[in-house]
């Protein structure tokens, strides 16, 4: 996973013995040792404390499964859009 920041990788004590993390220049490494139910991990900017919540899970490998792709999280500008708020009330 590239974050292109610092970061500190936040994750619950049940994975401890389940997951590898290493986190180097503004990359993080994972390697599942086993299988992991869904799970948060908080990754925090070590510069600015900014905190950026990443769901994962983990399942056996199928034989005939293509390679995975690395993922990339880019910083952006947050939508003033607003969905599923409480409708308006009409006369």
């Amino acid at each position: 996973v590239f974050v292109d920041q610092n970061v500190r990788v936040g994750l619950p004590r049940s994975l401890t013995e389940k997951l590898r993390v290493q986190s180097t220049g503004g990359a993080i490494y994972l390697f599942a040792k086993e299988a992991i139910e869904p799970t948060r991990l908080q990754l925090q900017n070590a510069k600015t404390g900014e905190i950026i919540l990443v769901d994962i899970a983990a399942t056996e490998a199928q034989t005939d499964q293509p390679a995975l792709e690395p993922v990339k999280i880019v910083e952006g500008e947050t939508s003033s859009a607003r969905y599923g708020g409480a409708a308006t009330a009409r006369s």
